[in-house]
């Protein structure tokens, strides 16, 4: 399996990394927090798919975050 993206949410806090498996039949998306990235994983059958799984995954809840100066 090859690593083709990572997704990083609520500042760090949580992560979803997609895989691509060899023959491109399948994408993996494990998920979870940044300590245990890999605690869940999903399987899905198209590239669009799991982008928009990792997508929504790292960014519901996400507020935006304003920096100090």
């Amino acid at each position: 399996m090859k690593d083709i993206a990572t997704f990083v949410g609520e500042a760090g806090k949580i992560m979803a990394v997609i895989y691509e498996a060899d023959d491109k039949s399948y994408w993996k998306v494990n998920y979870g927090t940044s300590d245990l990235p890999a605690s869940f994983s999903k399987v899905f059958m198209t590239e669009e798919e799991a982008t928009a799984f990792a997508s929504e995954y790292t960014s519901k809840g996400s507020k935006p975050t304003f920096l100090s100066e």
